[in-house]
């Protein structure tokens, strides 16, 4: 029998209403959609790491709770060419460790159903991942790079980009699925961001799904709407389709 990988939706990227929402807004809106998990969204206005002391901390772990949302990981989408930038390294790196600290506090208010994970684009550069990974190891998080092709032994995947990078989806996760570490649930369609599943993609739901179950240390698929048109509706046309793998 199928094992399915738990759904969880990210807040990251969102067009149209659902990207007009703020935070808490937001997070109602990953509530009723159905998945129990959700991905932060680390440049979001209320739940910038910087801007979030231990009280607001507190705060946005408690309206997790009130929403019956676990903590799939946070995203930090900055652009790889940053951290090669004299103006803007700094800032970048200092923004990702800023992030892995805000996870783990989070994941220690929500418990072990939740997950310190910081999903990132990084740089070829070993003194950046170096610098990260200490960091990551220091407060207890974990770092899931989504470059492609990747680099770490341990990494997020993520379909959209390794199209992009004229791989197969399919074939790329089943053979390196023991590094998984995080993934998400994108496609390519006529060259712009898609669903799995969804007419003119080619990521084909279902076999993604019996493929993710073999990436034991994935814990959510996460749902990725970065410009995505119609988010909603198209994220629970996935829903559906992840229900019932057969028809993906």
């Amino acid at each position: 029998m199928l094992t399915t990988t738990p759904l969880a939706v990210s807040i990251a990227g969102l067009t149209g209403q659902p990207g007009t929402l703020s935070a808490p807004a937001r997070l109602d809106w990953a509530a009723q959609l159905g998945p129990r998990a959700v991905a932060l969204d680390a440049s979001l206005p209320g739940m910038r790491p910087r801007e979030l002391g231990e009280s607001a901390r507190r705060d946005l772990a408690a309206a997790l709770k009130r929403r019956e949302l676990d903590l799939a990981g946070i995203d930090l989408w900055i652009p790889a060419s940053h951290f090669a930038s004299s103006e803007n390294a700094d800032r970048a790196i200092s923004a990702v460790g800023e992030t892995l600290t805000l996870a783990a506090d989070l994941v220690r208010q929500l418990g072990k159903s939740s997950r310190p994970i910081v999903s990132v684009h990084l740089p070829g550069s070993e003194s950046v991942r170096e610098s990260l990974r200490a960091v990551a190891d220091r407060v207890g998080a974990t770092l899931a790079d989504h470059a492609w092709p990747p680099i770490e032994r341990e990494f997020g995947f993520d379909p959209a980009a390794v199209l992009g990078a004229g791989g197969d989806p399919i074939d790329e996760a089943g053979a390196r699925s023991a590094g998984i570490i995080a993934a998400r649930l994108s496609d390519l369609s006529a060259g712009s961001r898609a669903l799995p599943g969804e007419d003119g993609g080619r990521v084909d739901a279902g076999a993604y799904q019996a493929v993710l179950s073999l990436a034991k240390s994935i814990a959510h698929a996460v749902i990725d709407l970065r410009g995505v048109e119609q988010p909603t509706a198209r994220a629970k046309g996935l829903i559906e389709r992840w229900r019932s793998p057969a028809t993906g």
